[in-house]
């Protein structure tokens, strides 16, 4: 992190310079070249910044959880081992949830690094907000993109032949926490509520490997389809930049809401009985 608190150095010149004196808040200029310095700053920083997904104050310092997927992991753990050797008044460490759960970043230090962090770097331990690019308002009304799939296991998954369902479109990947622990909510309301028309539709968004995906759905009993990634179909769905992001199709094929991320069940439980109830009368 840039400081833009002083140094305060003092030098007394007697003939000879007196040793100068420092305040515990410092950077090292030697410690990185002009090309990591700016990775560190201009790259790293603020890619990072704006993937944070959670801040919690301690008593000392400030947790920061980010998504852990493999990309973000690695430029974490670059930007740190630059932290670390520009600004050694920083202790850091990072911890990664079982099962690519929350990738949590801890920074506290010597006394005042908590209050140095605010004043020099507010932006790290602002309270993050809902992106503006994941409201769901946009979508609803709109006829929701069609697509036929490859799904896990043989055949196919089309939207247009479950038209009079409900369907709950489910973005999802392996390696999404949220992800994980939202998938048995969608087994148990395909198992409780197929008969009342809802149709729970997952697309896998892991970067190859469908062996794995397959074995990652059949150790947790997945009932509905799973349909493997195709770029063209999440960029008609905006890009999906979020994960999990569920868009419920009313009966009548358009969008009647959407959601990412998670809170608890009962919240998405009450999502999918909003979409049949509005899906009944859209009949």
């Amino acid at each position: 992190m840039k400081t833009t608190l002083a140094v305060l150095i003092t030098l007394a010149f007697c003939g000879l310079a007196a040793a100068a004196k420092q305040s515990p808040f410092y950077c090292d200029m030697d410690a990185l070249d002009s090309a990591r310095r700016t990775r560190h700053f201009d790259v790293l920083g603020p890619e990072l910044v704006a993937k944070r997904e959670a801040v919690r104050e301690l008593r000392d310092g400030f947790e920061i959880d980010f998504a852990s997927d493999p990309a973000t992991f690695q430029h974490l753990v670059e930007w740190i081992d630059g932290e670390r050797e520009c600004c050694p008044f920083f202790d850091i460490s990072v911890r990664v949830q079982p099962e690519h759960g929350s990738l949590t970043m801890r920074i506290t230090g010597r006394q005042g690094t908590k209050e140095f962090i605010r004043a020099d770097a507010a932006r790290w331990v602002a309270p993050v907000k809902r992106p503006a690019a994941a409201q769901a308002d946009g979508w609803v009304g709109k006829l929701a993109p069609g697509f036929t799939l490859d799904a896990l296991g043989g055949g196919t998954v089309s939207l247009a032949k479950l038209h009079g369902k409900v369907v709950l479109v489910n973005f999802w990947a392996t390696w999404c926490g949220p992800c994980k622990m939202e998938m048995p909510w969608l087994v148990d309301f395909q198992r409780r509520y197929a008969d009342r028309g809802l149709a729970v539709v997952g697309i896998s968004l892991d970067d190859g490997l469908p062996g794995r995906v397959l074995e990652f759905t059949q150790a947790r009993g997945v009932n509905y389809p799973i349909a493997l990634k195709d770029a063209a179909v999440a960029k008609a769905y905006g890009g999906v930049r979020y994960l999990p992001q569920s868009f419920f199709v009313g009966r009548d094929g358009t969008i009647v809401a959407r959601s990412y991320g998670i809170s608890d069940r009962a919240a998405l439980e009450s999502e999918v009985k909003r979409a049949m109830a509005r899906g009944k009368a859209a009949a």
